[in-house]
């Protein structure tokens, strides 16, 4: 949070700043400061959420008597980032948040929280059985992860009450909501 206010200030008078020292912009017509911030603030939490994670896990394993990691194990992490770009090209960017979160509010229109997770779950885990039956993706990977991660669509971020209560917000994508006559409504909903 600190982070965003800190963006959104320096974004906010930036263009207030730089029209005050000669520059040719209306600074009223620029009110980008806290879009942009969250938007910056979004990627480096993202990029820098898995390796806070990590290391929590590793001193957290550490403090029940594991050994840390050698010099010679944490020089195969400098291939991560490289690895992280050809995953997002080759994998496809938001392939299974997109068909989730297309597929997640019509499930919970007809039916239970319960049947959409189940029905999401199932189509997730047969898509990736090939990478299993190879050997390419573990098992309990394949399975268990597959089985929780679609979870995230039916209830989604910041969804309270869950959703399939009475007051449900159905699904709510960050990137999905856009703002329609003065507050913010789920793209079914406008």
């Amino acid at each position: 949070m600190l982070l965003f206010a800190i963006l959104a200030c320096i974004l906010g008078w930036a263009q207030f700043i730089a029209s005050a020292l000669g520059a040719k912009i209306a600074p009223e017509n620029l009110p980008l400061g806290p879009p942009v911030a969250a938007v910056i603030t979004a990627v480096i939490l993202a990029l820098a959420a898995p390796a806070l994670i990590i290391a929590a896990s590793v001193l957290a394993n550490h403090a029940f008597g594991a050994p840390l990691p050698t010099a010679a194990q944490l020089s195969g992490w400098t291939a991560i980032p490289v690895n992280f770009a050809v995953m997002l090209l080759l994998v496809g960017i938001g392939e299974e948040a997109g068909w989730t979160a297309f597929a997640a509010p019509r499930l919970l229109k007809g039916g239970s929280l319960l049947a959409a997770w189940g029905l999401l779950a199932g189509i997730r885990v047969l898509w990736h059985l090939p990478l299993m039956l190879n050997g390419s993706l573990p098992w309990v990977l394949g399975v268990g992860g597959n089985i929780a991660g679609c979870m995230y669509a039916p209830v989604g971020p910041g969804s309270w009450p869950p959703s399939g209560t009475r007051r449900s917000t159905r699904w709510a994508a960050s990137s999905s909501s856009r703002w329609c006559k003065g507050r913010t409504r789920h793209v079914s909903g406008c």
